[in-house]
């Protein structure tokens, strides 16, 4: 037990540091934004395209066009 005071003296400083400097004056802590790193591997997923796919959005003109 006496080995771990050291880390459980760090870990609540740390807490203590997060809810002092996240307190609202109200005294009301700001939730922790923590996101699953399935939605974000999926979001990358989508914003991620090939230059080379043709868009849905946009008109491809072509040379037979102009």
């Amino acid at each position: 037990m006496m080995l771990l005071a050291p880390f459980y003296f760090k870990l609540g400083d740390s807490i203590a540091t997060f809810i002092e400097c996240n307190t609202d004056e109200f005294g009301n802590v700001k939730p922790l934004d923590i996101s699953d790193s399935s939605e974000e591997e999926e979001a990358s997923e989508e914003v991620e395209q090939d230059p080379l796919e043709e868009s849905k959005d946009e008109p491809r003109i072509t040379t037979e066009e102009v």
